[in-house]
């Protein structure tokens, strides 16, 4: 890509949680005095999941990926190779080793 740092990850972070936090908050609104401490409690989780940063959250999925590949995190070549078997279509090789340096950062 012209004018881009060929250093930065081609991974992009999708995020869909406005609908389920409106959901939430207008339950909030009908909810009778038992279910509302149980939507309060989804109601935090949603905000704290909504304020995780896109490494984070890169970083999380990595871990679980790997972690669902039964490797461990700290053997690096078969981290990488595991994050690449994951994606369909593949990834490049330098995203899934940024990937996993990540996602060690974040451990």
């Amino acid at each position: 890509m012209f004018g881009s740092d060929k250093r930065q990850a081609q991974i992009v972070v999708l995020r869909d949680i406005d609908s389920v936090r409106k959901a939430v908050a207008n339950a909030l609104v009908t909810a009778s005095d038992q279910e509302r401490p149980g939507l309060a409690r989804a109601a935090a989780l949603i905000e704290a999941e909504a304020n995780q940063t896109d490494a984070q959250i890169r970083a999380r999925w990595a871990n679980r990926t790997v972690s669902d590949a039964g490797v461990d995190l700290g053997n690096h070549v078969e981290a990488v190779a595991a994050i690449r078997k994951a994606v369909p279509g593949g990834l490049r090789l330098t995203d899934a080793n940024r990937l996993i340096e990540e996602a060690a950062d974040h451990i």
